[in-house]
């Protein structure tokens, strides 16, 4: 197995402990809902489950949370490609759901898989920079980035 292939089937082990889902739903199209849960071998962070949980690899957004939200959820996400669920005026629309259970959008973490890419060159406006990375690029088109970025919601 290449290294990159094992990273990503790694990270989607843990992502489908943290979201309550299969590892396939990060392979998706389709917006996911789960309902939040505290699985085994999950990171921890706290005692508690998410009230709010979103996380996009660069195509859908699976997100996990509790049953109270899931009517605005469905509604809300059917319609839309998971990664502008990220944008800030969709965010803006979740955020006024969650102030409703008291609840306001708290963290924004981008994080990246690493791999053995290394130098790379970039013309810009006739300036040349050298960058040497650490990240592997696990999305299947252009408009895909890198990243996998997840929100979450604690009580203000």
């Amino acid at each position: 197995m290449r290294r990159n292939d094992y990273y990503k089937q790694q990270l989607l082990k843990l992502l489908s402990l943290e979201y309550n889902c299969d590892p396939d739903a990060f392979a998706g199209e389709d917006n996911i809902l789960t309902e939040s849960k505290l699985c085994d071998g999950r990171r921890m962070y706290g005692n508690k489950k998410y009230f709010f949980h979103m996380v996009t690899l660069g195509s859908n957004a699976v997100i996990t949370a509790e049953p109270c939200l899931h009517s605005f959820l469905q509604e809300y996400i059917k319609d839309k490609t998971g990664h502008w669920l990220f944008e800030v005026p969709n965010l803006l629309e979740i955020e006024k759901e969650l102030n409703k259970f008291s609840y306001t959008l708290t963290q924004s973490h981008h994080m990246f898989l690493p791999s053995q890419k290394v130098d790379t060159q970039l013309n810009c406006s006739g300036i040349t920079a050298r960058i040497s990375t650490g990240f592997t690029e696990i999305a299947d088109s252009p408009t895909q980035s890198a990243k996998n970025t997840y929100h979450n919601a604690r009580t203000e």
